[in-house]
């Protein structure tokens, strides 16, 4: 989790990691975690930027998640309840 979290915050730094990551889960294993926190910063991005709000089934459905997980601290939160 350390790897995706300094990959989307600081993508240079994250290569610092490489290493660890590798010893941890092979070369394979670094691809996938490098295109997974690509296309999920892609796909935030692609939601935000054009307002898809969550439903209010889902939104209801994941309060105690999302408060959890810390993910209306975001600023893309505001766009989930447009």
């Amino acid at each position: 989790m350390s790897y995706a979290e300094v990959a989307n915050r600081d993508p240079a730094a994250a290569r610092a990691l490489d290493d660890e990551v590798i010893a941890a889960v092979g070369e394979d294993g670094l691809v996938d975690a490098a295109v997974t926190v690509a296309v999920f910063n892609g796909l935030v991005r692609s939601a935000d930027g054009i307002g898809i709000p969550l439903d209010d089934e889902v939104l209801a459905a994941t309060v105690d998640a999302r408060a959890t997980l810390g993910f209306d601290g975001y600023l893309g939160a505001a766009n989930s309840t447009r």
